[in-house]
């Protein structure tokens, strides 16, 4: 029986350096990983620990073999694990970092590069502040109260959630929403930048305040109804008109009863059409 038979094809000439020069030349007695294939065909991993002897007046070779397939499936799935997360991290907007307990950077993504807290200058790789500490990297977190916060999370457990203001000369004030969560015995920070979010709710904001002044100032009276005929809103000029001194009075009643008696049957057609028409 000839054992390199039983090695995987692409482990055999390692294998057979390892019989000839470790185990016979320098009986190393080294433990070594390699793939072997049964006779059914499956492939397995095994480790080896060999040493010379002698056998019935010849030199031989004394093999242990363990079965570490299991170990080298978990730890492939891990591999695997760890690229998908490499690759997400690396292809999200949001800024990934992570801390560890003392709150040094052990890992972030490329868009962290950007992280307007640091300002990094052009050119940077993120190698040039792993290990560095989040005081060094962004030197007003504690006074802001964020770094106590984030001690908490890694003590806790308990995550948080907040958002943040941060002054940024060349662009006005930046925006950012924070999560901050434990991961192993440090922390994991996702950031996101949502400034032009935060533009967009002003300008509603805005607009929605230019429409309220222009709805008050007008002189007709104005009611408006859900598609249920409930009143959600009346100007002032209306409110005058049917006698209410304040909105609470009709929000959420029904708008026939604005109308009189005599007229709400045919109040409530036109409604019936007009909703129907729409």
């Amino acid at each position: 029986l000839n054992m390199l038979e039983y090695i995987h094809p692409d482990d055999r000439d390692r294998g057979l350096g390892i019989i000839v020069e470790d185990m016979f030349e320098k009986d190393l007695r080294r433990v070594n990983e390699f793939r072997t294939i049964t006779k059914d065909g499956e492939v397995k991993w095994l480790s080896a620990v060999g040493t010379k002897i002698e056998y019935q007046g010849k030199p031989a070779g004394l093999v242990s073999f363990m079965d570490i397939t299991e170990r080298k499936r978990a730890e492939e799935a891990l591999r695997e694990s760890e690229e998908k997360l490499r690759l997400f991290m690396e292809s999200a907007t949001d800024f990934f970092t992570i801390w560890d307990s003392e709150l040094n950077l052990v890992d972030l993504n490329e868009a962290s590069l950007r992280y307007p807290l640091i300002r990094l200058p052009a050119g940077v790789k993120k190698e040039d502040f792993i290990g560095k500490n989040m005081l060094e990297l962004e030197p007003h977190v504690k006074e802001r109260g964020k770094y106590d916060q984030y001690l908490e999370v890694i003590k806790t457990g308990k995550p948080f959630f907040t958002e943040d203001i941060v002054p940024y000369p060349k662009h006005g004030d930046v925006h950012l929403e924070v999560r901050a969560f434990k991961v192993g015995d440090g922390l994991g920070i996702v950031t996101a930048d949502i400034t032009e979010r935060k533009r967009m709710e002003d300008e509603l904001r805005e607009s929605e305040e230019k429409l309220r002044i222009m709805f008050e100032s007008i002189r007709d009276g104005i009611t408006v109804t859900d598609l249920e005929g409930r009143i959600i809103e009346m100007n002032e000029a209306a409110l005058r008109l049917h006698g209410f001194s304040n909105r609470e009075e009709v929000i959420g009643q029904n708008g026939l009863m604005l109308a009189a008696e005599k007229d709400r049957a045919r109040a409530r057609e036109n409604a019936r059409r007009t909703f129907k028409e729409e």
